[in-house]
């Protein structure tokens, strides 16, 4: 986890006890212990929000003695807060069936391709998929979600009996809502190889792209269970992915001609 998440302003979910009883969200953190990095971000009002930010294992397992398993990141790190390092197209399927996520994915797949861009799949622990764009973090988080909103919406265009834009579920008629919202400044993804509140404890679990076309693939399979077996088979899929930020001024003019 470390790599993805580290530098990173953290939402955290915090279980009360069994899963069964649920998780809270905690966003401002006041009682981190001595040398554990923060952000402290502004807030409409006044006032400051306290974000944890994770360097080191110990940090990692700091928060997991607070019973703080979930995390979400942001999509920005403290070293240049105000530009994103990834552009986050999330997959979210009506229902638990995968077969609507694995034709979506292979649509961003395609238009990513298309637009000289290369995507990385991660199952979310949930129902859906991520797909990232590590980016070299020229643009700023207007830019960056404008250009994510476009890629959402030529998406629509070309499947909009299956594809939706629409953030409300009641105006989504059954199709997979594609979310590129989680780009915009303060708004968080889950992080790789975090665990989910949920049956069997699931992982957000790295993916390579054939994996995400295979049958028995969906966005729950690896859990706390069966993860260590996958992670002691192969490496990480996506341990290059900070090595390969990606640029997305050509894709935006390739974009705005179409």
């Amino acid at each position: 986890m470390l790599p993805h998440v580290r530098g990173r302003p953290l939402s955290t979910q915090r279980l009360r006890g069994p899963v069964a009883e649920g998780a809270f969200f905690q966003q401002d953190w006041r009682n981190l212990p001595d040398g554990m990095p923060y952000a402290d971000v502004p807030k409409r009002g006044g006032g400051t929000v306290r974000h944890p930010v994770v360097e080191t294992a110990e940090h990692l397992e700091w928060l997991a003695n607070q019973n703080a398993f979930i995390l979400h990141g942001w999509a920005s790190r403290i070293d240049d807060l105000d530009r994103p390092d990834e552009l986050v197209i999330d997959l979210d399927p009506p229902s638990e069936d995968f077969a609507p996520v694995r034709r979506a994915a292979r649509m961003v797949r395609g238009l990513l391709g298309e637009l000289g861009l290369r995507g990385y799949p991660m199952a979310t622990g949930s129902k859906g998929l991520h797909v990232v764009v590590p980016l070299d973090r020229a643009l700023a988080f207007d830019e960056v979600k404008g250009f994510g909103d476009a890629v959402g919406a030529e998406l629509v265009s070309r499947a909009p009996n299956e594809l939706t834009r629409a953030a409300y579920k009641s105006q989504r008629r059954g199709r997979l809502f594609v979310d590129t919202g989680r780009v915009a400044r303060g708004h968080t993804a889950i992080v790789p190889y975090s665990v989910r509140a949920r049956e069997h404890a699931p992982v957000a679990t790295p993916l390579e792209w054939d994996e995400v076309f295979a049958s028995r693939t969906n966005g729950h399979r690896w859990t706390v269970r069966n993860l260590f077996r996958r992670l002691a088979r192969r490496d990480d899929p996506w341990a290059g992915i900070w090595s390969d930020r990606q640029p997305l001024g050509p894709a935006q003019e390739q974009m705005r001609s179409a």
